[in-house]
């Protein structure tokens, strides 16, 4: 039964998270944003974390377009040591999985970079949503974005993990909690 509250609890938080004006509403124009997440206001250019990472999945990650899908799984495998890692769809009835999607899109950023700036990829003509995750894989402001959140809700993600498994783990689950909201509240000074 505590499990099943554990999971309750850390998906609404992760759902609470994925409605935060810094990862879901779009700014069109440079802007100060106060992040809670940072200690300081920062000059960025924010757009939808969340439609971002899904049009890099759809590009890159889905076979829809056929191309850019396998050269990137040909760099995927050479930056992975010969195993073929693919980017992980995000999804809002399942729990946290856009955070687990960031994590993967960090885990492959240097299979995406070494992926557009190759010769053979230059030959591909690229829709306009193609040519807009490119965009956004060269952008510096977005992937600090990504990790800062997910550097946030590390624990978090734990927590979610130790409640999904079949092991006991109530002592591990507080500890996190507790570090999550330590985490939280630092930043938020």
């Amino acid at each position: 039964v505590a499990y099943h509250g554990g999971e309750h609890v850390t998906s609404l938080f992760f759902s609470d998270l994925a409605k935060l004006a810094q990862i879901k509403v779009r700014t069109s124009s440079i802007c100060y944003i106060s992040l809670w997440l940072l200690k300081t206001n920062i000059i960025c250019l924010f757009q939808k974390l969340i439609l971002k990472a899904y049009r890099l999945y759809n590009v890159f990650g889905s076979g829809s377009t056929h191309g850019t899908y396998a050269q990137f799984m040909e760099q995927s495998t050479l930056h992975n040591h010969g195993r073929r890692i693919g980017l992980v769809r995000g999804a809002g009835t399942r729990f946290a999985s856009f955070f687990y999607g960031w994590f993967r899109l960090l885990r492959l950023k240097t299979a995406l970079i070494a992926t557009i700036h190759q010769a053979k990829f230059s030959f591909l003509s690229l829709t306009a949503s193609a040519k807009l995750a490119v965009r956004d894989i060269e952008d510096k402001s977005f992937w600090k974005a990504i990790y800062i959140v997910l550097r946030a809700v590390y624990p978090a993600l734990r927590v979610l993990r130790f409640c999904d498994s079949n092991k006991p783990a109530m002592d591990k689950l507080y500890h996190l909690c507790h570090r999550t909201s330590n985490a939280i509240r630092k930043s938020l000074d």
